[in-house]
């Protein structure tokens, strides 16, 4: 469990070890605290179990209709992306899936956050076209702004050219009256 849930249930005592009731009828024990995951992860969560208890709760863990978990996989670097996905692309084509023609599709981690359109995903993820919109609307900001700047310095310019000279002739006047 977190430690946010952990503080939450049991305050400053320690959670490990302890039986706490999870659905108003299944007992699980505490084997561990981890760190809170932080805001900007699209992994959100409380507590994780096993398969096993999964299974046990109701989760149908090994029927190929269910797409309710995430899979990450840690490719060596020597494997091609490309490669793997279309080994992998071909492994629901003989098995019962929610919808006809499922691939299994592998998406960079980086990617994650702006990348939508992925099958069965319910994590908060952003939208690459709403960055390129603002990312524009600043761009057009900065330019309308910087025509504004030398408009006003070109303006302050003249009337500061025609302060010079004054000033010139000025001293032209005082130089010639001594």
């Amino acid at each position: 469990m977190t430690q946010e849930l952990a503080l939450k249930i049991f305050g400053d005592k320690d959670p490990v070890g302890k039986i706490i009731t999870v659905y108003d009828q299944y007992e699980v024990e505490v084997t561990g605290i981890i760190k809170d995951p932080p805001g900007d992860s699209h992994l959100k969560f409380e507590w994780i179990g096993t398969m096993e208890y999964a299974k046990e709760i109701g989760y149908t863990v090994d029927f190929w209709k269910n797409s309710t978990f995430y899979t990450y996989v840690l490719l060596p670097e020597e494997s091609s992306f490309d490669i793997v996905e279309e080994k992998i692309s071909g492994i629901l084509d003989d098995k019962p899936t929610l919808e006809k023609g499922a691939k299994l599709r592998l998406q960079p981690l980086p990617e994650i956050h702006l990348s939508t359109g992925i099958d069965f995903e319910n994590a908060d993820v952003g939208n690459k076209n709403y960055v390129y919109i603002f990312l524009s609307a600043a761009f057009f900001i900065l330019a309308i702004a910087c025509i504004n700047f030398m408009n006003l310095t070109t303006a302050r310019s003249i009337k500061r050219a025609r302060e010079i000279g004054l000033r010139k002739k000025e001293s032209i006047f005082r130089s010639v009256k001594l």
